[in-house]
């Protein structure tokens, strides 16, 4: 559980209901698996530092997302979540982007080696 401050209360949410948080100048927008959403005042850098170590990866400036919920990784850069938002992977941050999702994948599915992975997910690298 974390607790998310607004305006005039104190939720609190468990961290595997979150799908995504999007940066809106100096709040953060969450969203959450049943549609709904909160703003908080904090930055996008802040959510970051506190959501990395629960399995959210900043895949953009303005976005961060829960790795559990890519449903799918386009060709061209996009990611699909559960609740059918597509966001752009930077470029700049492909790179660790492609290396967690392999890392994630050889946990999934207990493989030894990042080239077996590559195989059959040739659009990571």
């Amino acid at each position: 559980m974390i607790a998310l401050s607004t305006f005039d209360e104190l939720t609190f949410v468990n961290y595997h209901h979150i799908v995504r948080c999007k940066a809106d100048n100096m709040y953060t927008i969450f969203y959450f698996i049943d549609k709904s959403a909160i703003g908080i005042r904090r930055s996008i850098k802040e959510c970051e530092d506190f959501l990395k170590e629960f399995g959210f990866i900043r895949v953009h400036r303005s976005h961060i997302v829960n790795i559990m919920y890519i449903k799918k990784c386009l060709r061209n850069g996009d990611i699909i979540l559960a609740d059918n938002s597509c966001i752009r992977i930077s470029v700049g941050k492909r790179e660790r982007f492609n290396n967690l999702i392999r890392k994630w994948l050889c946990c999934m599915n207990n493989v030894q080696s990042f080239d077996e992975i590559s195989k059959f997910y040739r659009f990571f690298t």
